[in-house]
């Protein structure tokens, strides 16, 4: 998830001279975006990938390995966009890291994000 986050600064830096491009490019970052944050609140944690279907999205990996990309790409659509929505994301993916992902001593990635996320889950 780290594109919406590369074609938000994109966007910012003007890299086009071609404002209709730009404002697609603006358009698929927040499209994009969106889906990472689903899968935040789809599932405990975001997986290693999904794949959509008719009947939604679905987990393809169910491993989770620490990506901050997410939260990354929502801190940057704030800081060019100004829309309030993207930093209380940000801070819901900052909460969930730190319920599923925190150990002493640091964080762990887990094996399944559709289990409980207990110790054992855990890939220490």
């Amino acid at each position: 998830c780290f594109a919406p986050g590369m074609l938000a600064l994109g966007y910012y830096h003007n890299v086009s001279s071609n404002a209709t491009e730009m404002e697609e490019h603006l358009s698929a970052a927040k499209q994009l975006a969106d889906t990472c944050l689903l899968m935040y609140t789809k599932f405990n944690i975001a997986p290693e990938s999904v794949s959509f279907s008719a009947n939604g999205m679905d987990i393809a990996d169910g491993h989770n390995y620490q990506r901050p990309e997410t939260a990354e790409s929502l801190y940057l659509l704030w800081k060019v966009t100004g829309e309030q929505r993207y930093r209380e994301a940000g801070w819901t993916v900052f909460r969930k890291i730190e319920q599923f992902l925190k150990v002493d001593g640091g964080y762990t990635s887990l094996e399944d994000v559709s289990s409980d996320p207990s110790p054992t889950n855990r890939v220490c």
